[in-house]
């Protein structure tokens, strides 16, 4: 244990006028309650006016006098205080998170010194806290999520990757963070070897001569020392050639210096994006906003969302190459066409690849739906595959011959056949969830204004500042805000979605002639999944 349990303060009084106060012992944080009689005198005088007040209606009521009230910033503060306590306590009981050099002990002091910046500050307290109404919250609630976030994204601003510049974080990076992220992004080990082996002769080069000063930037590796670190990394390889390793590495020239390097650059991000706790916000535009707005009806589209993904693994793949064919519009236009070539007047393929990639069914389930064997289906399935992907490689492999004469940067550029494969796959989900979602959004808009507004809470929530583990609002605040028991709320959400899983499964089997049972795991996944994605703020 590396800080001390503290109990909560029960009554008004404390609550408003008791400070922590905490001592650094030699393993852990010792913390006391300490009261400020000045408040206490303050709080009574007004309490003796105003005691029907509960605890959401005090705070409003500092809130309001705190620009004209010396007392009332203190009053808040103190208020805070406990809320502070059990954010930071309950960040890093949960969260395995690092720190540069700080031990577990220093931790929590960090936290505290984070948190009292912005709790001590009143401007902060009311642009964040105008925003509360305690018809649909709890103050204890609403502030906690907020703190807990500003101590995500503080830590992350201090100690995350957004301290570091694009050379910089390559080059304060270690081996083995590296390796994993790399990993961790699917390359070969043959590609690995490489990238690893380039990245050292990097920091060989040019990170180990370059002096920094405290706030500057770490600049670009000019031409002469990108020759030198490529000369260094092929000397390397030629070494371990002498020894029977010259499979082991790709040979890399100095054109392709900075497409390797930002391969590992992006590696590395997306991991630490693993391991570091991430804030997210749900600030869709309002529908006024969307009418006005093209972009935004672009960006928020039920398209972008399913190919979210396949974008960011293209955009991965073939960065500033020349294999930039593969943007998203091309891409779909050439998967389309493939497709309609193997399955064109064939509705045994159409239900094989809706049942497979749309609803993720098991072979099994869906060797039953077709009255046919699960072995069958496996082959028919495998052979599809494989069908899709060859003709998908030679239409690559054709373009590149035509648009790069340099059989080194082909080589290069060309994506591993695995992540091809990988790509096709999740396409291929996608293109085929696309009508199934399409469906749910017709089902979600022809509901009860009050069973929308439900799912919206449920799901989308209506916080700037949100929880980590979803965007909704949590089932207490809902019943609030409906005036009904927490029970009667999990029971209207239960209904909502069986209904949509039946209408859905419905549609699905009117549709391709079959007998999908309405229970179906797979499709009851697919709701929640969708319910978990949809863009509210289209919906109006």
């Amino acid at each position: 244990m590396t800080i001390s349990y503290i109990s909560a303060p029960i009554n008004l009084t404390d609550k408003f006028t008791k400070f922590l106060v905490w001592e650094e012992k030699q393993n852990y944080v010792q913390l006391r309650w300490i009261q400020d009689v000045k408040l206490v005198l303050n709080f009574n005088k007004h309490s003796s006016n105003l005691d029907d007040l509960d605890e959401n209606q005090w705070f409003i009521y500092w809130l309001n006098h705190i620009e004209n009230n010396p007392w009332a910033k203190n009053h808040l503060m103190a208020y805070l205080e406990f809320n502070c306590y059990w954010v930071i306590k309950n960040f890093f009981t949960r969260k395995n998170v690092y720190l540069g050099k700080l031990s577990e002990t220093e931790k929590y002091i960090k936290g505290f010194n984070i948190l009292r910046d912005y709790t001590s500050n009143p401007h902060k307290i009311l642009k964040e806290f105008r925003k509360f109404n305690p018809n649909y919250s709890h103050i204890k609630t609403y502030s906690q999520r907020w703190l807990y976030n500003l101590m995500k994204d503080s830590l992350n601003k201090e100690y995350g990757v957004a301290k570091y510049s694009y050379w910089g974080l390559l080059k304060n990076t270690t081996k083995n963070n590296l390796k994993s992220a790399l990993n961790h992004r699917g390359y070969s080990q043959k590609e690995i070897n490489s990238y690893l082996l380039l990245w050292q002769c990097f920091q060989e080069v040019y990170g180990n001569e370059i002096k920094i000063k405290k706030g500057e930037m770490i600049s670009e590796p000019t031409f002469e020392k990108i020759t030198k670190i490529v000369g260094l990394y092929k000397s390397l390889i030629n070494i371990d050639s002498s020894i029977g390793g010259e499979n082991n590495y790709l040979n890399i020239s100095t054109s392709i210096f900075q497409k390797i390097m930002r391969k590992c650059h992006n590696s590395l991000v997306a991991y630490e994006k693993i391991k570091r706790p991430s804030a997210y916000a749900y600030n869709l535009p309002l529908q006024s906003d969307i009418d006005n707005n093209e972009d935004a009806i672009n960006s928020l589209s039920l398209e972008n969302i399913l190919f979210k993904r396949e974008k960011e693994e293209i955009t991965e793949m073939t960065g500033n190459s020349s294999s930039n064919f593969l943007d998203k519009q091309e891409l779909n236009l050439l998967l389309v066409e493939i497709l309609q070539k193997i399955k064109e007047n064939d509705q045994h393929k159409l239900r094989l690849l809706t049942l497979n990639y749309g609803l993720g069914l098991r072979q099994t389930t869906i060797a039953q739906l077709l009255d046919s064997r699960q072995d069958k289906i496996s082959k028919e399935k495998g052979k599809l595959n494989e069908t899709i992907f060859q003709n998908f490689v030679q239409v690559v492999e054709s373009k590149l011959s035509k648009d790069n004469d340099d059989a080194e940067a082909i080589n290069l550029n060309t994506p591993p056949l695995n992540t091809v494969n990988k790509l096709i796959e999740n396409w291929l989900t996608n293109c085929y969830k696309k009508p199934l979602y399409a469906k749910l959004q017709q089902l979600f808009v022809n509901l009860s204004p009050a069973q929308k507004k439900l799912l919206k809470l449920t799901y989308g929530g209506d916080y700037y500042l949100i929880n980590e583990k979803k965007i909704g609002l949590d089932k207490e605040e809902i019943a609030i805000r409906f005036q009904v028991n927490k029970k009667e709320i999990e029971n209207q959400l239960n209904m909502i979605k069986k209904s949509l899983q039946t209408e859905l499964i419905q549609y699905i089997n009117c549709r391709h002639n079959l007998k999908i049972d309405t229970n179906n795991k797979q499709v009851i996944k697919l709701v929640e999944t969708w319910l978990e994605e949809a863009p509210y703020g289209m919906f109006g």
